[in-house]
């Protein structure tokens, strides 16, 4: 609890809160257009992520560790698959506040993250609260990337973690195409418990196959959730009516 406090309370998350007001500020003058919201979020982002490291941001920070480039290209896609597949659903709030949650929970440096939670806890209302806009696919990229870079370069000091964070982002995309949306309770606790399971059990194990191997499992685990889920929603559809 406390350091939920200390994130909601400090320099960065309150950057991301003010940068958030100018994102919604931008997708208010745009509604017309209805404009691609990842891609103002990403802008947001962006400037967010500066101001809340100014003097201390060292971009090829993140060429500390190359093994992980792949991994973080394909998380990315994979979250900004989900993100395009949740784009007309009320799940995404609890899915973007969860999936954060999570990597910040996992990083030895949270501040990027802080940042990013700040800016999607005022600017998903121009998403989902207001209408204003919508994720594009360019715009989804915007956001998986952005996400992907804040990881690699807050879990330099601990592989593990880049392995839990980047675990965390693709769990979006994840259970966005293998969760039915029309039942929200078996979808949001599925993906909390799979967010939680890569962020603070396979991020701060001993080592990366033990990771990757924890979060594999509970990814499967994910999967035939959403299958038997799927399958019991589809036999109540066929069954006779009673009238």
């Amino acid at each position: 609890m406390t350091a939920v406090l200390d994130l909601i309370t400090g320099r960065q998350f309150l950057i991301g809160i003010g940068l958030g007001l100018v994102g919604l500020t931008a997708t208010y003058l745009l509604r017309h257009k209805k404009a691609d919201w990842g891609l103002i979020w990403t802008g947001s982002g962006l400037v967010a992520v500066a101001f809340a490291n100014v003097g201390r941001f060292r971009f090829d920070a993140v060429f500390e560790a190359p093994w992980a480039f792949v991994p973080a290209i394909l998380a990315a896609a994979v979250a900004a698959s989900g993100v395009m597949r949740l784009k007309n659903d009320l799940l995404v709030i609890p899915a973007l506040a969860v999936t954060l949650g999570g990597i910040w929970a996992t990083l030895p440096d949270t501040e990027k993250v802080g940042a990013l939670l700040g800016v999607s806890a005022v600017l998903v209302w121009g998403w989902v609260g207001t209408g204003w806009s919508r994720p594009r696919l360019v715009g989804a990229f915007g956001f998986g990337l952005l996400t992907a870079l804040a990881v690699l370069y807050g879990g330099l000091s601990r592989d593990t973690a880049l392995i839990g964070g980047l675990g965390s982002l693709a769990s979006l995309g994840l259970c966005a195409f293998v969760l039915p949306a029309s039942k929200p309770a078996v979808w949001i606790p599925t993906h909390l418990a799979l967010v939680l399971v890569w962020s603070r059990w396979a991020g701060l194990s001993n080592s990366l196959m033990t990771a990757l191997g924890i979060g594999l499992v509970a990814s499967a685990l994910a999967v035939a959730i959403g299958y038997f889920a799927g399958e019991t929603e589809a036999s109540r559809a066929h069954q006779p009516s009673e009238h």
